[in-house]
C-alpha cells in the first residue's frame, strides 16, 4: 500500500513540476500554421487554364463546341514583324502555350519571367503617338494587332485576347471585365495587370 501511495505522489509532483509551453513559442508555431494555411488557400484559389476556359466557354455562350489547343511552335517563321501577338514577346522563359478560340494562355516558369514580359507589353502599349518608322516602337507593331488586342497578367500566366475590329464594344467590354472579375475575384492587384487596345491601334486602356 505504502509502495502505491509513493507513486501516486511521485506523478503528482512530476505534474506540478513539468514546464509549461513558451508563449513565443506557442505564438510563433501559431503564426506558422496560419501561414501555411494562407499558402494552401493561395494555391487552391489559382485558376487554372481549364478552369478560365470553362468560364469563357460560358461567358461567351460557346457550348462547349470548341477545344483548348496546345501550342508547340512558339518561333516565328519568316521576316514577319507585325501582328504576331504574344508570339512578338522574348518566349525564353515560356513553359506552355495554349489557345482557345481567340485567347491565347501563356504559362511562364515563374511570376517573374510573366511579369517582366508584360511589363514590356504596358510600356510600348502606352505610347502617346505611335508611328509605324520609329524603329523604337516596333514592339508595339508585333505585339497589337489592328483589329485589337488584349493583354492580362495573371500568376505566372498571360491571357491575350485576339480581339475583332467588329466587336460591338457594348457587348464585349463587359464581357472583358467580367472575365477580371472573375481571375481577381473583384479584388484586383495594385499594380496594372490589363491593357487593351481596340480596333484601329487607338490609345490603350489600363487597368
Amino acid at each position: 500500500m505504502k509502495i502505491i501511495l509513493l507513486a501516486i505522489l511521485t506523478l503528482l509532483f512530476a505534474c506540478k513540476q513539468s514546464p509549461k509551453p513558451d508563449k513565443d513559442f506557442v505564438d510563433t508555431t501559431i503564426t506558422e500554421n496560419i501561414q501555411r494555411t494562407d499558402d494552401v488557400k493561395e494555391t487552391f484559389n489559382t485558376k487554372s487554364v481549364s478552369t478560365i476556359v470553362t468560364f469563357i466557354d460560358s461567358l461567351y455562350e460557346l457550348k462547349g463546341l470548341q477545344t483548348l489547343d496546345t501550342i508547340t511552335d512558339w518561333i516565328v517563321s519568316g521576316n514577319q514583324e507585325y501582328e504576331l501577338g504574344p508570339k512578338g514577346l522574348d518566349l525564353t522563359n515560356l513553359d506552355k502555350y495554349y489557345r482557345f478560340v481567340s485567347f491565347h494562355f501563356l504559362l511562364f516558369k515563374n511570376k517573374t519571367a510573366a511579369k517582366k514580359q508584360f511589363d514590356r507589353i504596358v510600356e510600348v502599349g502606352s505610347y502617346e503617338q505611335i508611328d509605324r518608322s520609329n524603329t523604337n516602337q516596333s514592339l508595339y507593331w508585333k505585339i497589337f494587332s489592328k483589329a485589337g488586342s488584349a493583354y492580362t497578367l495573371y500568376e505566372n500566366m498571360i491571357i491575350y485576347h485576339d480581339r475583332r475590329c467588329n466587336y460591338n464594344e457594348k457587348i464585349e467590354v463587359p464581357r472583358e471585365d467580367k472575365l477580371l472579375d472573375y481571375l481577381f475575384e473583384i479584388k484586383p492587384p495594385n499594380n496594372t495587370y490589363f491593357i487593351r487596345v481596340k480596333c484601329g491601334w487607338g490609345q490603350s486602356e489600363k487597368k
